[in-house]
């Protein structure tokens, strides 16, 4: 089972914070089982992110949001956590074509190499997937 990840950012809606990254991830493949469980899980985190809060408005606080592209596969999960920069918060979260919080309140600062794990999960009805890409949009907005 394979699933490939690519990471764009999608507009960002503050003018005056960005986001970087550092790359993409390899694709992503199960590929063993325990026998009589569910296949083993893989995870990825080669990626970082730099983060440019430092010229919001004065009192003001972002969130980093996050959604696939397109669905993905039946009895398949993917799970993202993005590391919570100083005074903020994050958890992981299963990716879906729904934006969600990746992480929340974070403060008019910069920040560097903050790391983001990738997790993907398939269960033995999944069976075998082709590779399929996926994009993961991320945007900003203010508290």
């Amino acid at each position: 089972m394979f699933l490939k990840l690519l990471c764009l950012l999608a507009p960002v809606y503050l003018s005056s914070a960005s986001i970087t990254l550092s790359g993409n991830p390899g694709p992503l493949q199960v590929s063993t089982a325990t026998a009589g469980h569910q296949p083993d899980s893989v995870k990825d985190d080669s990626t970082d992110y730099d983060l440019n809060f430092k010229d919001l408005e004065k009192k003001t606080n972002g969130n980093i949001h996050g959604a696939l592209s397109a669905p993905l596969p039946k009895h398949t999960d993917l799970k993202v956590t993005f590391e919570a920069p100083e005074g903020a918060s994050s958890s992981t979260v299963s990716l879906t074509t729904t934006p969600q919080v990746l992480v929340s309140n974070i403060k008019r600062k910069k920040f560097k190499n903050l790391q983001i794990t990738y997790e993907f999960s398939a269960n033995v009805e999944a069976g075998v997937i082709p590779l399929s890409p996926k994009i993961l949009i991320l945007t900003i907005t203010a508290n």
